[in-house]
């Protein structure tokens, strides 16, 4: 009688993917499969440039709240799960063209789903993107500090709250609070889309006639990032203060 072989199968690349973040969630406490999608809105939320900077944007990493701060527990567990769910809920029924009076409706709903409690940040952010949304500035404001300190800035959305709070100042009249804000942002070491502050610092500091100061963050645009459109702005802006964008080494070149 022959005696069959086994053959060992040789796995994929993405099936050795896929095991490395299943041990990876594992290893995180992360058991459902909301929490699961929450890490890979995370991941895709670090490779991914140029992120629409908007309450919409908020509503498509609704899910990584439930990934990211801890829970102890099945109870806990399934308690936040539903907790983000009642919030998806609200934020889906919330339109762009939504007017002031339904903007602050639905922060209020937020707010009495958990908003305000300590372990639960993300909604608190939801509910400043609502009010700014609104034209209630100064409610946004603490409301975008408080995600801020309750939040650890390795936390893949704590740009979110950074971004947001910018443009609340900025709509206050506030640019040295803005420009604390962006360079904040952008000291974050692996911080996500720190492109984008750059561009934003040299924006600002270009309008208020600081050509030094705009310059050095737009240089940093072409030479550490290669998405097309942040280049292109920040190229705008030092061809208004008279460089020859052409000379600049870029991201991706040999020195």
């Amino acid at each position: 009688m022959v005696k069959k072989i086994k053959v060992k199968k040789v796995k994929t690349a993405e099936e050795i993917e896929q095991e490395r973040l299943e041990k990876e969630r594992e290893a995180a406490g992360i058991q459902d499969d909301f929490q699961a999608k929450g890490v890979e809105a995370a991941s895709w939320a670090q490779k991914n440039q140029g992120v629409v900077y908007s309450l919409i944007a908020l509503v498509v990493v609704m899910a990584i709240g439930a990934g990211l701060f801890s829970t102890r527990g099945k109870a806990a567990k399934d308690a936040s799960s539903a907790m983000f769910a009642d919030a998806t809920a609200v934020m889906n029924e919330v339109t762009p063209d939504a007017d002031g009076e339904a903007l602050v409706a639905a922060a209020t709903k937020l707010a009495s789903i958990g908003g305000d409690g300590e372990g639960h940040p993300t909604i608190t952010l939801y509910r400043a993107g609502l009010l700014a949304r609104a034209g209630q500035l100064s409610e946004a404001e603490a409301l975008y500090n408080n995600f801020l300190s309750s939040t650890k800035t390795s936390n893949p959305i704590y740009f979110l709250g950074l971004d947001g709070l910018t443009n609340v100042y900025e709509k206050q009249g506030k640019q040295a609070d803005a420009l604390s804000t962006l360079n904040k942002w952008v000291s974050i070491e692996h911080g996500v889309d720190k492109g984008s502050a750059l561009l934003k610092i040299a924006e600002i500091e270009l309008v208020q006639g600081n050509a030094d100061k705009a310059k050095d963050p737009a240089l940093r645009v072409i030479r550490e990032f290669e998405d097309r459109d942040l280049v292109q702005s920040a190229e705008k802006v030092l061809k208004q203060l008279g460089v020859d964008t052409t000379k600049v080494e870029r991201a991706g070149q040999k020195a």
